[in-house]
């Protein structure tokens, strides 16, 4: 818990850009809510960046002593500073996974093509993004075709053109990250979030990675995804 004092120091360090937070993560907090707030109650446990210039779950990997303190407080009690570092230096083979594009003889094609086959037959799948719930929904044929009769407006919603090689790419990314003793220890929601991080600054041209770190169609991606594995942390569970 950080206290009223504690609360107040973080804010005028600096280490919390409030404009910043606010225009990355502002879909997911609510009206009036007080955006360090919501990174404290909120944000730190999914990963969320605090500032532009400071990553709370990278500092969490470069400096072993913070442990499970909170990295901005750890920052500024310790006297160690957040020293950016580029994540392909951190991960070098997470970051050469994610550009090598599997081929036929990759075990997990199989495993992928199954996953989107089951997601694509589903009628009805719920999912978190944040501290929200949402679920999608596949309407009957006719009620399509009741609206079309009654000359109604209605729209039809796509995945982003790249959406599963995005997955792939995240899946990748976690896993490596996962495999190294830094990454291991992080908390399922801050590895993903790293994960989502690194694709980034890797693929920045591709189309699901040039919006900004909340991207909300990848954080579905996450929710829709099989639950980990407890037993190999990162990878997703073979069904």
């Amino acid at each position: 818990m950080v206290d009223s004092a504690q609360r107040e120091r973080i804010r005028a360090s600096g280490l919390f850009d409030a404009e910043y937070y606010r225009k990355i993560y502002g879909h997911l907090i609510a009206d009036g809510r007080d955006p360090l707030e919501h990174f404290l109650e909120i944000g730190l446990r999914q990963g969320y960046l605090p500032s532009a210039g400071f990553d709370s779950v990278l500092y969490r990997v470069l400096v072993p002593g913070c442990g499970d303190s909170n990295p901005l407080l750890h920052s500024m009690v310790s006297g160690v500073p957040f020293q950016p570092a580029s994540l392909t230096t951190v991960f070098p083979e997470a970051a050469a996974g994610i550009l090598y594009k599997g081929n036929s003889n990759d075990p997990d094609i199989a495993r992928h093509r199954t996953y989107a086959g089951e997601m694509a037959a589903a009628r009805r799948i719920p999912f978190n993004a944040g501290d929200k719930s949402y679920a999608l929904t596949i309407p009957e044929p006719g009620m399509l075709l009741d609206r079309l009769r009654m000359d109604r407006p209605f729209a039809f919603v796509r995945l982003p053109h790249g959406f599963w090689d995005a997955l792939w790419m995240l899946d990748v990314a976690e896993s490596e990250i996962a495999s190294d003793a830094r990454g291991r220890m992080l908390p399922d929601a801050e590895r993903k979030a790293l994960a989502i991080r690194l694709c980034s600054a890797v693929r920045s041209t591709h189309g699901a990675f040039v919006l900004d770190v909340a991207m909300f169609p990848i954080q579905i991606g996450f929710g829709l995804y099989p639950y980990c594995d407890r037993d190999e942390p990162g990878r997703p569970m073979r069904r």
